[in-house]
């Protein structure tokens, strides 16, 4: 277990990274102005650090899922809304005081209510279900599981299809902007974990079939800008492929799960530190995002155009390097001021309320 948890250590730290560079992409990677070759390896980039996003859903499954017990557990969700909150008043709140940002103190304090980070409000939402997953995956049957899997696999590929081809969405997946996007990445993660699905694949085919998804997600979209115009093809059918829900993406971040969950060796612990600060990475850059980052975006591009990802991967690294020390040093004034141990006592005392008044109504 060691070694396995090791492995997801890595692979959580290096999605914080991912998602650090789909948002420079945004800002640095001008993927619709680039042509030939340079498009071509901007998109295969661009799709590898798509991944990211699910990856987080899978781990959540993965490390999420038991074998015994399947009570909510409150008190993780709120140490991350005051993780949340922290870094919106320090990082937000205080500078816009300043007059350097804009902000409100709803969204400084009620951020997952008022959905100022789509991620964190389908997180949340997500995992006051994750005991019914947890519940559905430990019941069913082996056989039962594996076509549930199947069904949200075709259900990725017909949305996806439908929302590029007919610019429609009608299980409202938003691709994958939201808690049931997530709630199906959970699935599939504590599924993986629980039935050992493609253990007996060997890495290198696992690598495989991550290389190929990737490559089918870049050349479409390059073969699509390059021999045809923009009316030649119906409406967003160049980015069918760049989307949370787009099978080859979901496929690739499963591998990526599969892939890491092999590793063997010793874990370090500076890779143990990092990847407690991944969601620190992410909470932090989203949140100085507008006024830092974006005024800062002529620095982080000193290569061409053409060469859009290396500025985009070294510029991210960076910013993922800093936020780290960052988040660790939040994590230890939480435990100096026992932010964890009152999460604790405030999940019990939720608890026994609910008790109460089921003893009572009962």
């Amino acid at each position: 277990m060691k070694n396995r948890q090791a492995g997801l250590d890595r692979l959580r730290i290096l999605s914080a990274w991912f998602v650090v560079c789909i948002h420079l992409f945004a800002l640095l990677g001008d993927l619709a102005g680039s042509t030939g070759i340079s498009l071509f390896v901007n998109a295969f980039v661009y799709a590898l650090v798509f991944c990211a996003v699910n990856c987080f859903g899978l781990l959540s499954g993965w490390l999420g899922y038991r074998e015994e017990g399947n009570s909510l557990r409150l008190k993780p969700l709120v140490l991350l809304w005051l993780q949340f909150v922290f870094y919106r008043v320090f990082f937000l709140l205080l500078p816009s005081l300043l007059g350097i940002a804009e902000v409100s103190l709803a969204d400084v304090f009620l951020p997952v209510t008022r959905r100022v980070n789509w991620y964190m409000t389908a997180y949340f939402e997500m995992m006051l279900l994750a005991p019914g997953l947890n519940l559905i995956v430990r019941h069913v049957s082996r056989g039962v599981n594996a076509v549930i899997c199947l069904a949200l696999l075709a259900l990725t590929v017909i949305s996806t299809a439908l929302r590029a081809v007919m610019d429609c969405d009608p299980f409202l997946l938003c691709e994958g902007y939201n808690w049931m996007w997530l709630a199906a990445l959970y699935f599939w993660g504590a599924s993986l974990r629980k039935h050992g699905w493609f253990s007996g694949i060997s890495a290198g085919r696992l690598r495989l079939v991550l290389f190929a998804s990737l490559l089918l997600t870049a050349a479409w979209r390059w073969g699509m800008r390059s021999f045809f115009s923009p009316a030649g093809f119906p409406g967003n059918t160049e980015k069918i492929f760049y989307s949370y829900t787009s099978p080859t993406i979901a496929l690739a971040a499963i591998c990526l799960l599969l892939l890491h969950a092999r590793l063997t060796g010793p874990g370090s612990r500076f890779m143990e530190k990092a990847s407690s600060a991944a969601l620190g990475v992410f909470l932090l850059h989203t949140t100085v995002w507008n006024w830092l980052i974006v005024p800062c975006a002529g620095l982080l591009s000193p290569l061409p155009q053409s060469f859009a990802w290396l500025n985009v991967l070294g510029s991210a690294l960076v910013i993922t390097l800093l936020c780290i020390p960052v988040d660790l040093l939040r994590g230890r004034l939480f435990t100096l001021l026992r932010i964890p141990a009152l999460a604790e006592k405030l999940q019990a005392r939720f608890f026994a309320l609910c008790g109460r008044i089921a003893e009572k109504v009962s």
